[in-house]
């Protein structure tokens, strides 16, 4: 599947129609240099990475858990906004090693992907586990695709849905996300949704 089929793309801010079409174009362009093929059959972005950068700091690097229930009512926005029917998705979120978790304190993705649950009636499972990597935001081009190749796995204690929600929180060279869907598909998932906070491509 060419990596943009099925594309979608809503974002919650008040930007101009205009603008933002030109916006996906770019990204649609940049994405399609680096990514064949991709795992998932649609994605949903809220907004700029610019936009909320300085949020996505307090809530990532000082603690401000607070900021999850914002994030999450975002994204209940998109859901409502979509009018599609989840009633048998399963959101996922995507892993966070053991490592980030002793330093941060708390699962930055999965407590948003709770709060996304507890407004959505969607379920929640924790299905993917991770090995340590570097972080994306630190890393170039080549090597952030490289970086994700084989240090994602599903936890075999768990049921696999046949249909899931993957969310993260900010969108980069989209290796992070595929690669995850990757491993959900190669395990028996059949469609996949990819949400994601932000985007850090204009």
């Amino acid at each position: 599947m060419s990596f943009w089929k099925g594309f979608l793309s809503i974002f919650v801010d008040e930007s101009p129609q205009a603008d933002l079409s030109l916006s996906i174009q770019k990204m649609g362009e940049e994405y399609q240099k680096n990514l064949q093929d991709s795992y998932f059959d649609e994605i949903f972005v809220a907004t700029e990475y610019q936009k909320i950068s300085h949020l996505l700091e307090r809530y990532k690097f000082h603690s401000d858990r607070q900021l999850s229930t914002t994030f999450a009512d975002m994204f209940a926005q998109i859901i409502q906004k979509t009018e599609m029917n989840f009633q048998d998705f399963v959101l996922i979120p995507t892993p966070m090693h053991w490592t980030r978790y002793w330093i941060r304190g708390f699962d930055t993705i999965g407590l948003i992907v709770k709060k996304i649950s507890k407004i959505t009636k969607i379920p929640h499972i924790s299905l993917l586990k991770t090995k340590f990597s570097r972080r994306q935001l630190t890393l170039s081009r080549e090597e952030r695709l490289k970086n994700r190749k084989k240090i994602f796995s599903v936890k075999k204690i768990v049921k696999i849905p046949e249909k899931v929600i993957l969310f993260d929180d900010v969108l980069t060279t989209g290796s992070t996300i595929n690669e995850c869907a990757k491993v959900l598909k190669n395990a028996g998932v059949k469609e996949i949704i990819v949400c994601v906070l932000a985007t850090n491509h204009k």
